[in-house]
């Protein structure tokens, strides 16, 4: 059993220490102020993920490469489509834009 709960410590131990250095935590390094602060750490990082998917304007809905040409699909949102044909042969870019009727 003390053999065990020594393992445990040490894996605590560098849990702990992972989780300082990865978070950028100052002060205290004891488990416990490691422990409280992780769930709070996670919760403002999730927060600022939600707002930053938020405020994305577009997502890349396809990409095809064909022999000359490129062409990106950008999806802002579901109201407009927003096509990118590069032509690689010509040195041209073509884009056309699709409105959603709704």
């Amino acid at each position: 059993m003390r053999q065990e709960l020594e393992n445990l410590d040490q894996k605590a131990k560098s849990l702990s220490e992972f989780f300082y250095s990865y978070c950028k935590m100052k002060g205290d390094q004891s488990y416990t102020n490691v422990v409280r602060s992780v769930p709070d750490y996670l919760e403002k990082r999730m927060s600022s993920k939600l707002v930053f998917q938020n405020l994305k304007l577009w997502d890349v809905e396809d990409f095809e490469r064909k022999d000359d040409y490129h062409m990106i699909i950008l999806n802002y949102r579901g109201y407009i489509i927003q096509r990118f044909t590069v032509n690689a042969g010509l040195s041209s870019i073509i884009v056309s834009n699709s409105l959603n009727d709704v």
